[in-house]
């Protein structure tokens, strides 16, 4: 089997384009041409992850994306075996692939409709929305709530992430707003009490979250999986 490169789906999209941002070193015809080049040594494979973006774009250009994608994939998919061990393969039709994302997210959706979220929040709190920066995934909520932090906001937010779970831009505010938090509590910059249990477990909670590697999980789950519990 060939080496891969895994491209990003917006730099597939780049491509596909022929995006040109100047200020931003962007030019997507000019990477498509050096993709063609490195097919004579590696394979470019389409992901579950690339499908599950896509299924969340316009209907209408559904077809035009997967012809391009199997264009610049030379129909090699990027999964895991039944031992998990990750492997590329070309014998799978793209489009039926993608036919099967689609029922399994409408499945997904149908599960979560039937999850029912409880949550209860014992204080509440009035919350200075000056203080609060705008990219705050909260902010829209509290402001909602009249400034107010309270077991209503939470409910609001967890219902709205379970709507917007596969979008990629909720998905990196969510992470941003992680990676902010932990840089906050680094500094101890926080109500919390640093010799309480819960904010001692706080930083590697966060840590998990923040993951982007999948041989990560696994081990933090096996290895810390009690502090995890105790944590949520």
């Amino acid at each position: 089997m060939k080496k891969y490169i895994y491209l990003d789906w917006n730099v597939i999209q780049f491509i596909k384009k022929k995006t040109y941002i100047e200020e931003k070193s962007i030019d997507g015809e000019r990477f498509g041409n050096l993709v063609e080049k490195l097919k004579k040594r590696y394979v470019f494979p389409f992901s579950e992850a690339h499908l599950r973006d896509l299924s969340i774009s316009k209907e209408e250009y559904h077809d035009e994306d997967l012809d391009f994608l199997y264009k610049i994939s030379d129909n090699n998919v990027l999964g895991f075996d039944d031992n998990e061990n990750l492997m590329s393969q070309n014998h799978l039709n793209i489009k039926d692939v993608f036919s099967f994302i689609l029922d399994k997210q409408k499945k997904e959706e149908q599960d979560l409709e039937n999850v029912k979220i409880n949550y209860f929040m014992p204080n509440s709190f009035e919350v200075d929305l000056n203080k609060v920066t705008e990219d705050n995934i909260l902010k829209p909520f509290i402001e909602q709530n009249s400034g107010i932090l309270d077991t209503k906001v939470f409910i609001a937010f967890l219902e709205y992430s379970k709507e917007n779970m596969n979008d990629h831009k909720f998905y990196k505010q969510f992470r941003n707003n992680v990676a902010s938090l932990k840089k906050m509590y680094q500094k101890n910059d926080t109500i919390i009490n640093q010799e309480s249990i819960y904010f001692k477990k706080l930083i590697p909670f966060l840590d998990f979250i923040l993951m982007d590697i999948v041989n990560s999980y696994t081990e933090t789950l096996l290895t810390s999986e009690s502090s995890m519990l105790s944590v949520v």
